[in-house]
């Protein structure tokens, strides 16, 4: 495995990472991630609407075993799905971005992730605010956020 250069977090980034996009069988998807980590992946990247949260949980029950300070967790958040699974839209509205990154935090079963962004960008609403309200508002004491 080759990883980057750059410890980020603490972790040696490998340069490879593992999407959980589709993990639909969920001892599937398990199996699947530790054989990532196995083969010295330590970045996994998800978004809370994959499976309509389903990916996080799959990956909290892979780190069960597992040292989460040795793994870089990104988390897309905002995308919006119908219950079919079809994207219909994106909400990255500051005053909702809290509410995501705690459903994120309780499915992961951890209190920080290593990268938080939208998963797409409202042109109507300016990037800083979507992230900076998040940051900035003082309710996420104890939970470490990396931006």
């Amino acid at each position: 495995m080759k990883y980057l250069n750059k410890e980020t977090n603490g972790i040696t980034l490998s340069r490879i990472g593992l999407g959980a996009m589709r993990m639909a069988d969920f001892q599937q998807g398990v199996d699947t991630i530790h054989a990532a980590l196995d083969s010295g992946i330590t970045y996994l990247n998800t978004g809370d609407f994959y499976g309509h949260g389903e990916s996080e949980l799959v990956i909290r029950e892979a780190l069960k075993t597992r040292k989460r300070e040795d793994i870089f967790i990104a988390v897309k958040f905002g995308g919006m799905l119908t219950p079919d699974d079809r994207f219909y839209g994106i909400d990255v509205r500051p005053q909702n971005v809290q509410n995501y990154l705690a459903y994120t935090l309780k499915r992961l079963g951890t209190d920080y992730v290593d990268l938080y962004q939208p998963a797409r960008i409202n042109p109507h609403i300016p990037v800083e605010d979507t992230i900076g309200h998040t940051y900035a508002s003082g309710s996420y004491q104890g939970q470490r956020i990396d931006l």
